[in-house]
């Protein structure tokens, strides 16, 4: 029997261990629907207030196991998170340092003309960025150049004892401020040589990472932009949207794909009304759908 356990609010809880889960949280630990074998179980919640079809839905109960998790709870992955980690074992861009505090970021701010970015060392989907030194809320941060991108992609890994296995690649829909909105799969065209670029830092970067005793799923992001690319942004050392797409993109048969969050469709993908311990209905003005190609 496969368990699956799809805790996407794990960085979330790093920053604020003790905050409750955000309303969304519950909605996409239903995520294993679009890529768990039939007949596995899912550990939630919140419940629907229905059977779902070929799955058993069940209370999240931290004895059971072995469990399939969106993200391995361990002191390796709580590192690996980091920002601070990826500033030392990636090329990041020219100028990019680590300030500790106000003063720091003034200075770096007037040297790029204020084009420029802050990222906290624990960040997720884009979120705990700062385009302003006075909108730090958190130091020691990570200060890097500001760019236009012109093309967000991600690959898929999976660490393994033996070596890594590559999954594929995705394009990525990000907001202005690199909020995560969607993922696209087969319909973009990345230059070769930005690829391999890509590709040659991804497999050095990770081989670090499988030599400090990390296992499973990886997820690296790049981007394309006016003046180059930069051949990782971004690490996230867990399951990832690029992952639960090339899964179901595979499950369906697609060769091109569109997952999106957005307002609730009439076909969502995941449950859109449910049920909390407290029997209290959730119901969730965004969900994820197939969008049109």
């Amino acid at each position: 029997m496969h368990l699956h356990y799809c805790n996407t609010w794990f960085e979330e809880t790093l920053l604020a261990p003790k905050q409750t889960l955000r309303h969304a949280h519950y909605l996409f630990q239903y995520l294993p629907l679009l890529y768990a074998p039939k007949g596995s179980t899912l550990l939630v919640d919140a419940f629907p207030p229905a059977p779902i079809p070929d799955y058993t839905i069940c209370p999240f109960d931290p004895m059971l196991g072995p469990l399939e998790l969106w993200v391995q709870q361990d002191p390796i992955t709580v590192k690996l998170l980091s920002k601070e980690f990826l500033f030392y074992h990636s090329n990041r861009p020219k100028g990019s340092k680590i300030i500790t505090n106000k003063e720091e970021a003034l200075a770096f701010e007037r040297a790029f003309s204020n084009q420029c970015v802050f990222k906290q060392f624990i960040s997720f989907s884009g979120m705990g960025h700062a385009r302003k030194a006075e909108d730090i809320v958190r130091y020691p941060c990570l200060a890097e150049p500001w760019f236009v991108r012109t093309l967000d992609f991600s690959t898929q890994w999976i660490v393994h004892d033996s070596g890594l296995e590559y999954l594929g690649e995705t394009h990525l829909l990000v907001a202005s401020g690199g909020g995560y909105r969607g993922t696209e799969i087969g319909c973009i065209s990345i230059d070769k040589k930005i690829f391999d670029t890509h590709i040659g830092e991804a497999k050095e970067l990770l081989e670090t990472v499988r030599r400090m005793g990390f296992r499973g799923n990886v997820g690296l992001d790049s981007f394309v932009h006016t003046e180059g690319s930069v051949p990782i942004c971004e690490m996230n050392p867990r399951k990832t949207m690029g992952y639960v797409a090339l899964m179901y993109a595979k499950k369906k048969g697609f060769k091109q794909m569109r997952l999106k969050i957005g307002p609730s469709p009439s076909d969502p993908l995941l449950p859109n009304c449910l049920i909390d311990n407290y029997k209290q209905q959730l119901r969730f003005p965004k969900n994820l759908f197939l969008d049109k190609l």
